[in-house]
C-alpha cells in the first residue's frame, strides 16, 4: 500500500511557497494508474474517518492544527489487489462515510471543531 497526499490547487490560497506542484485527486490517482495501482476507497475513508474522528485530546488538536492531512489523504493498492478493494468498499462501514458533516465541515469554518 502506498498512503499518499498532496496539497490540492489553491489549498493555501497562495500563501505557502513551498507547495510547487498542487494537483487534482484526479492528476495523482491517473499518474499512480499508470504505474499499476489504484484508489483504495475503503481504506482511504476508514483513514480518513480515524483521524478526524479521534477524541483523544492531543490527537484531536494536532488533527484540527493539520486538517489537511485527512482532506489530502490517499491510500494506493496495487491493481493485482483491485477484486479486494472492490469487495472491501461494499463491506464498507455506515459510520465512515465521506458524506458525513465531520468531513464536509472539516475545512470550511467549522474547521476548528476539534480545538
Amino acid at each position: 500500500l502506498v498512503f499518499f497526499g498532496a496539497a490540492t490547487p489553491f489549498q493555501d490560497r497562495g500563501m505557502n511557497p513551498t507547495h510547487l506542484n498542487e494537483n487534482t485527486f484526479r492528476y495523482w490517482i491517473d499518474r499512480f494508474a499508470s504505474r499499476g495501482y489504484h484508489v483504495d476507497w475503503a481504506r482511504t475513508a476508514r483513514a480518513k474517518h480515524v483521524l478526524v474522528t479521534q477524541t483523544e485530546p492531543d490527537t484531536m488538536r494536532a488533527v484540527a492544527e493539520s486538517w489537511w492531512y485527512p482532506k489530502n489523504l490517499l491510500i494506493f493498492a496495487p491493481n493485482e489487489a483491485r477484486d479486494a478493494s472492490d469487495r472491501a468498499l461494499l463491506a464498507h462501514p455506515t459510520e465512515a462515510d465521506m458524506l458525513n458533516p465531520a468531513y464536509l465541515n472539516m475545512w470550511g469554518e467549522e474547521k476548528n471543531m476539534w480545538k
